[in-house]
């Protein structure tokens, strides 16, 4: 019996990608799937080149960071689960895995709330993708509970941001907890605390989220991150292919 080519598809080269293989693995191995791997696509022409190199008998694509970066309607017919799409993005009918962005903010607080810091606060830009902001609620529905301070940055723009981000900063009583929605934003919140001379971890500490190692290890000192079930999600993305194999009309299922 002929194997099935499956191309697993990312906008990303940072994302944990081969966490979420290793869950992917498991139901490659059990249905013979042959699962190609290409990361970091930057463009329509790359994808439709692909697409047509390969002729997959089905995609599992990861959005990452940036939904625009697959058109839904060139995997039109073929069978697809898409990883983290913005649901006001997803095409009718469409198959979707998505990370559960509130527990992230809630593991996130808990770290945090066991310190019984000064203040507590969430940083991002303004323009984020859609799980920022379930994982900005849960935190913040947390530090409310828990009767604690709560303060957010959230704003535009590039070159005036890392200014007002430290203006941010400066201005949150010590010692303070600092979540940050992903690495990459930790790796600003440290680099701007350093020029302020602010002490981390004796007057803030820094989490963020994605595990990235070329953050985690390189950043002085080192970042706490927390790291999304990415594993539990890429099995629940091939299982999903699986059904859908085995069921053509399946539509419509997100979990």
């Amino acid at each position: 019996m002929k194997k099935r080519e499956i191309l697993f598809l990312s906008s990303s080269a940072t994302i944990d990608i081969a966490a979420l293989l290793s869950g992917i693995a498991e139901l490659r191995d059990k249905h013979g799937w042959s699962v190609h791997i290409i990361g970091d696509i930057d463009s329509r022409k790359t994808l439709l080149k692909l697409l047509e190199f390969w002729k997959p008998d089905g995609c599992i694509v990861h959005c990452a960071l940036d939904d625009k970066a697959f058109n839904a309607a060139d995997f039109a017919g073929m069978p697809t689960v898409w990883l983290d799409r913005d649901p006001a993005t997803l095409p009718p009918g469409a198959l979707c895995v998505m990370q559960d962005a509130r527990s992230v903010g809630t593991v996130a607080a808990k770290e945090l709330l066991r310190y019984d810091l000064a203040s507590y606060a969430f940083v991002d830009r303004a323009d984020a993708p859609f799980w920022s902001k379930g994982r900005r609620e849960a935190f913040k529905e947390a530090v409310e509970l828990n009767r604690s301070p709560y303060f957010e940055f959230c704003e535009k723009g590039a070159s005036s941001w890392t200014k007002r981000l430290s203006g941010f900063i400066r201005s949150l009583s010590r010692p303070a907890g600092v979540f940050c929605a992903n690495d990459t934003v930790a790796a600003d919140v440290i680099s701007v605390a350093a020029r302020l001379r602010i002490k981390i971890p004796d007057e803030l500490l820094v989490v963020g989220v994605d595990d990235v190692e070329a953050y985690c290890e390189a950043l002085s000192p080192t970042l706490t991150s927390v790291r999304p079930s990415y594993a539990e999600e890429g099995r629940g993305a091939a299982d999903l292919l699986a059904e859908r194999f085995a069921n053509s009309r399946l539509r419509g299922v997100v979990r």
